[in-house]
C-alpha cells in the first residue's frame, strides 16, 4: 500500500463538560487554574467551544474521506467503553473523554488512536473501527507499567 492511500486525521478532540458539572470540574482540575486563554482564566466555556470545533473538524474530515484507509488520532478518549475502572463514577471524566460510540460506528475510520486518561486498556472495536492506546502516563505516579515500546499495528 502506498503512503498516499492513508489519511491521518489529528485532533485534540476536547471532551464536553456538562453545565451541572462545570463548577466542580473547574475547581478540581488544575488546567482551569494554570491555563490562560486570551489573557483570561481558562473556563469550561472555552473548553466546550474547543470541543465543538474539534467535532466539526472531525465530521468534515471523515465525510470527505478519499483514501482507502483512515486513522484518527486524538488526545482525549472518544468513548467510555473500556474506560479505566479506577476512574468510574468520577465527574472529572467529562474533562478527559466524550462518548462518541455512534459517531465512530457511523463514520467508520479504520483506526482511532487516543490517550489522556494515562491508562492502557486493551484494544477493542466499535463497528469496523479498531480503537488503540499506548499511554506512558506519569512515571512518578507509576502509570507507565503497561506502556509498550513495541506496540504497533499494520494498516
Amino acid at each position: 500500500m502506498k503512503h498516499t492511500d492513508i489519511n491521518f486525521i489529528f485532533s485534540t478532540l476536547w471532551s464536553k463538560i456538562s453545565p451541572e458539572n462545570e463548577w466542580q470540574i473547574e475547581r478540581r482540575m488544575g488546567d482551569f487554574h494554570l491555563i490562560k486563554y486570551n489573557g483570561f482564566r481558562f473556563s469550561s466555556d472555552q473548553f466546550n467551544q474547543f470541543h465543538d470545533e474539534s467535532m466539526s473538524f472531525l465530521k468534515r474530515e471523515l465525510e470527505s474521506k478519499t483514501t482507502n484507509k483512515t486513522v484518527v488520532v486524538t488526545h482525549h478518549a472518544p468513548t467510555f467503553l473500556y474506560y479505566p475502572e479506577k476512574f468510574k463514577g468520577d465527574l472529572l471524566n467529562e474533562a478527559f473523554a466524550i462518548e462518541l460510540f455512534d459517531f465512530i460506528e457511523s463514520s467508520g475510520p479504520d483506526y482511532w488512536i487516543y490517550g489522556h486518561h494515562h491508562s492502557n486498556t486493551p484494544d477493542f472495536s466499535i463497528g469496523k473501527t479498531r480503537l488503540v492506546t499506548n499511554q506512558l502516563g506519569y512515571i512518578e505516579s507509576n502509570e507507565h507499567y503497561l506502556f509498550s515500546t513495541e506496540k504497533v499495528f499494520e494498516l
